[in-house]
């Protein structure tokens, strides 16, 4: 029944986009600037609703549309004998996307992240022979992840001329891995600036470098111990991370993830405001640079 309840509104509201939509003319697009933030102070109230309009539309109709193929694919699927287990929902929840890094990380669906993640891993580790843990290789990977996503964004839409797609899709990929790196720069500020305040008040140091190598060897030393199975420590040697530089890593995304979580309401709703304006300024000028090509050319 959720199935079918999920299958209904979504339908609908894809109804109602294709349905109600504004009333849109070449001008609109060729006679203004794609940049609009230099010229705030001369924008019109068409050009925000349209531009308002056009990144709901660019965002919720493919979300509409996904999510709807697969409830209707696992609704007919389990009325078939599937396990319901195996069709978990495609989408998380809506309430983590207070930052770009949690919208597409645990929000936006999850289709192609792996395979997407594993072939910048590979071209910049295996082909382009950067070291595998360095302090640059996330922001890296990051980046060469939405590039690879943003090729795939160009092949899907073959009746789009490459010269109105290739750029317009690359800049706007490339300004969502920008706004994921300034986060989390913002945020390691946060937490180095609340770490030396916590170690001012209490006169201890925040563990690094072979200290922290040396503790977790301990740790999983001891408990392979206690437990006395040759088998966990292979397994073990497989899943720790291979160098310093990983377990600090590790750690620092793992305290990154938790201050992340114990944010109160008050900021979260500023972090939904920012997602949201980014998101509108992102997507219109995706939407409006190919559309003045096309209209131009």
């Amino acid at each position: 029944m959720y199935k079918l309840w999920d299958l209904a509104w979504t339908t609908a509201l894809i109804y109602l986009f294709e349905t109600y939509t504004p009333e849109l003319y070449i001008e609109d697009f060729t006679e203004v600037s794609n940049g609009y933030l230099h010229r705030l102070s001369s924008v019109t109230l068409r050009e925000i609703t349209i531009r308002t309009y056009l990144a709901v539309a660019s965002m919720s109709i493919p979300y509409l549309t996904l999510r709807a193929a697969h409830n209707t694919a696992g609704f007919l699927a389990v009325v078939c004998g599937d396990s319901p287990a195996g069709w978990r929902p495609l989408y998380g929840g809506i309430k983590e996307a207070y930052t770009m890094r949690r919208f597409y990380g645990n929000f936006w669906h999850s289709l192609m992240r792996k395979a997407f993640t594993v072939h910048a891993f590979v071209i910049l580790n295996n082909v382009l022979g950067l070291p595998r843990s360095s302090r640059f290789s996330r922001p890296l990977i990051i980046i060469a992840t939405f590039m690879i996503s943003a090729l795939l964004h160009i092949a899907a839409a073959p009746d789009v001329p490459l010269r109105c797609s290739v750029m317009p899709q690359m800049r706007y990929y490339l300004s969502v891995a920008t706004a994921i790196f300034a986060e989390d720069q913002i945020i390691r500020l946060y937490m180095l600036a609340t770490s030396k305040k916590s170690e001012g008040s209490n006169g201890t140091r925040p563990l690094e470098g072979d200290t922290v190598k040396s503790l977790s060897s301990a740790k999983t030393t001891t408990a392979l111990r206690s437990n006395g199975s040759m088998a966990k420590l292979r397994t073990s040697k497989r899943t720790q991370p291979s160098s310093t530089d990983e377990i600090l890593e590790s750690r620092e995304l793992a305290e990154q993830n938790r201050v992340e979580d114990s944010i109160g309401l008050k900021w979260r709703i500023v972090g939904y405001c920012w997602v949201a304006a980014f998101c509108v300024w992102a997507s219109s000028k995706l939407v409006y640079s190919t559309q003045q090509c096309l209209f131009t050319t």
